[in-house]
């Protein structure tokens, strides 16, 4: 049986990468079911390793109405603000600017107010670099 699902993942490790299988046993051990292969790669590589270059918070988390994102840039340079599913499925740019280098905060309640209820992640970019942050968002 093949199944085509696509499955994200919020961390995965250089060393995760590479083909799996599943194999299901019964309680018994009278039968087995091994799947598919399955292929684990990066869709995009983010590197959280800078502590000058990230989303420190998002007050409050989780969001009802109001939020304020805070964060870091180790440059000048335009900032994108982001905001993507669990699935890695990008729902839209929250907020564009140009900022200096150092720490920032950012009104972004208006732009949440049509979004269900559920767990998503801010994806900041900037010269090529992205740093995300897990958020909750409860109605």
């Amino acid at each position: 049986m093949s199944n085509n699902s696509i499955y994200y993942v919020a961390s995965v490790d250089i060393s995760d990468f590479g083909t799996y299988y599943v194999k299901v046993t019964s309680a018994n051990g009278c039968g087995e079911i091994i799947s598919d292969n399955i292929v684990i790669k990066p869709i995009s590589i983010i590197d959280h390793s800078d502590p000058f270059f990230r989303i420190i918070s998002v007050i409050p988390n989780p969001v009802s109405k109001d939020a304020t994102v805070h964060f870091i840039l180790s440059q000048n340079g335009d900032a994108t603000i982001s905001l993507m599913d669990l699935n890695g499925r990008d729902l839209g740019i929250l907020h564009t600017g140009h900022y200096s280098e150092g720490e920032h905060t950012l009104l972004i309640s208006d732009k949440l107010s049509s979004v269900s209820s559920g767990a998503y992640f801010l994806l900041l970019e900037s010269r090529g670099r992205k740093a995300t942050l897990k958020i909750n968002i409860n109605r």
